[in-house]
């Protein structure tokens, strides 16, 4: 029995309750439980305790140790325009003042100094030339915006949502991560926590 069949066998284990019902218990009990341990004993001499421990992982989780932060920076400072320098999944560098996607603080001539704006094209990975084809979130902690301009809110201390996928978009200390169909908010996975920056329902910028 190869690792790909076994890490099937383990993922739809993983996936199923105990049964209950029918024979006492106990007895249901003990077959499911031998058997999802003969089948983890049979994985982690194959592939290796740490590679159980990441097919099993819950989706969406971000482990310190072996989650997808694991490899950021925790030390990080947001900068002006065109602000820190993005990467495509495979490490590869996007381009400079690349219209893919960009974050960085607001510009201090129109005291915009304390927000983050994030620009994303969209459709994911346009290379966008004009606020239409792109989208903005807004870490904005200080509470500058209004609650009306923004289509959820900031949170500093999120839990990245089950069903979030990273875009594969990086740079040295944070990940961006989406919701499939729901694009109210981006998830900014960082080393030790993950934050919520709301969509604005409108480019910010001076006027």
């Amino acid at each position: 029995m190869d690792s790909e069949v076994l890490a099937k066998l383990l993922r739809e284990e993983a996936e199923l309750a105990p049964p209950a019902g029918g024979l006492p218990p106990g007895v249901k009990r003990r077959a499911y439980l031998h058997r999802a341990s003969f089948l983890a004993f049979c994985f982690v001499a194959l592939c290796g305790v740490g590679s159980l421990f990441v097919l099993l992982r819950p989706s969406g989780a971000v482990d310190p140790e072996v989650g997808p932060a694991s490899t950021l920076s925790s030390t990080y400072e947001f900068e002006p325009y065109p602000g820190s320098q993005w990467y495509e999944e495979d490490g590869d560098p996007l381009p400079p003042r690349s219209g893919v996607v960009a974050a960085s603080l607001g510009p201090a001539h129109c005291e915009l100094e304390e927000l983050v704006l994030l620009n994303l094209g969209w459709p994911l990975g346009t290379d966008s030339r004009s606020s239409a084809e792109a989208l903005q979130f807004v870490r904005d902690p200080g509470g500058v915006v209004s609650d009306e301009t923004l289509e959820s809110a900031y949170d500093e201390a999120a839990s990245l949502p089950k069903n979030a996928e990273y875009t594969g978009y990086h740079t040295d200390f944070m990940e961006l991560w989406l919701q499939p169909g729901d694009v109210s908010a981006a998830y900014l996975v960082f080393s030790e926590h993950v934050e919520q920056w709301p969509r604005s329902t409108s480019h910010i910028g001076c006027r």
